[in-house]
């Protein structure tokens, strides 16, 4: 499939905007996740650039022989946001619930766990959330969304709190959903600025892949978290077809991304939708406007949510936090704020020089 420029730079843009606690200061992540997958690549190292923000590569992975890495990187470097498959958080748990000098590391300066890939179970939820309280006295949010490679890949997100797994909110800035009635369930179709053109070199596939709409046809399927009430969001439904799908991401017969957001006061587009109807009904439209707004030097920005929701939610998300480096022996990436400069890796790490 093709990816453009344009699909990616608005899919930032749009995650800025159900985000915008990323403007308080660069994140900093500890992540393994491959960036020849969507999660990875377009969705966390391209945020990494958006918002000048430091990129430590984990050799770890969410294996018995290698989550050790993962800790060890995880206490020397406290990241400010956490992604990762649930595979992920089920092979960290145990030590997050027996090492108190890991928790507290882990747990310093998080703002924001999210999972993404699969569905995360509820005991993990439950798991990980008690230890966010038990370490902070706290809970840290946590969040997901929906999406797929061929939407940037992130297509609606909860920028709300939630207070149990499987939610993957609501149309994301700019993003129009389209809920047709197939059989018993809801298939999600999406059409936005951040949505693929088509398949490379083959029409016949890219012909498919859309309605007479333009409407991008994933073959998933949602439901509304509540039938009264679509500002609560959908949950995800599997797919039209028969599939199934496993912790670590991978889905038979087609991978599916779901990446996401968080917190009541981070509601920041009022997203609009008719009231839900029932499968059989006709189709429910739905869809969020993105912001523009212009700073007095003409710099294009997004407006930050209402001063009055911010001073309404206490949660770390929304508190303004400076980072701290912290010294590392995984191999760091930092990006810069001003244009066009070339990433730099950390002292511990090999420094790759970009010709001027």
């Amino acid at each position: 499939m093709i990816n453009t420029h344009g699909m990616l730079t608005a899919n930032q843009e749009q995650i800025f905007q159900i985000w915008p606690f990323l403007a308080d200061a660069p994140p900093v992540l500890v992540d393994w996740l491959p960036w020849s997958h969507t999660f990875g690549g377009n969705h966390n190292f391209n945020m990494v650039l958006r918002h000048a923000g430091t990129l430590h590569v984990d050799a770890g992975r969410p294996l018995p022989s290698l989550v050790g890495e993962t800790v060890r990187n995880l206490t020397e470097i406290s990241p400010t946001m956490y992604f990762n498959v649930p595979a992920g958080y089920a092979a960290i748990l145990p030590s997050l619930e027996r090492d108190e000098n890991f928790a507290r590391s882990f747990f310093a300066r998080l703002r924001m766990i999210f999972y993404a890939g699969a569905a995360l179970p509820q005991d993990l939820w439950t798991r990980l959330e008690a230890a966010s309280v038990r370490t902070t006295g706290e809970r840290i949010p946590m969040t997901s969304s929906w999406g797929a490679t061929e939407t940037a890949p992130l297509a609606t997100a909860a920028h709300f709190l939630i207070d149990r797994a499987g939610a993957v909110g609501v149309p994301a800035p700019g993003v129009e959903v389209k809920l047709v009635p197939s059989g018993a369930k809801l298939e999600i179709r999406v059409r936005g600025p951040n949505v693929m053109p088509g398949y490379w070199k083959r029409p016949d596939l890219t012909a498919a892949a859309f309605d007479a709409e333009g409407f991008y046809q994933p073959g998933d399927a949602v439901r509304f978290a509540d039938p009264a009430d679509a500002g609560k969001g959908i949950i995800f439904d599997g797919r039209l077809a028969e599939d199934f799908k496993l912790t670590s991401g991978p889905t038979a017969p087609r991978s599916r991304c779901s990446p996401g957001s968080m917190s009541r006061a981070a509601r920041s587009s009022s997203a609009t939708a008719r009231r839900p109807r029932s499968p059989t009904s006709r189709v429910t439209r739905w869809c969020a406007p993105m912001w523009s707004a212009r700073s007095r030097n003409g710099t294009r920005r997004i407006p930050a949510r209402p001063s009055a929701s911010r001073a309404s939610c206490s949660c770390r998300t929304h508190r303004r936090s400076t980072p701290t480096r912290s010294p590392t022996r995984a191999t760091s990436i930092s990006a810069s704020r001003s244009s066009g400069a070339a990433p730099r890796s950390s002292a511990r790490s090999r420094r790759n020089r970009t010709p001027r």
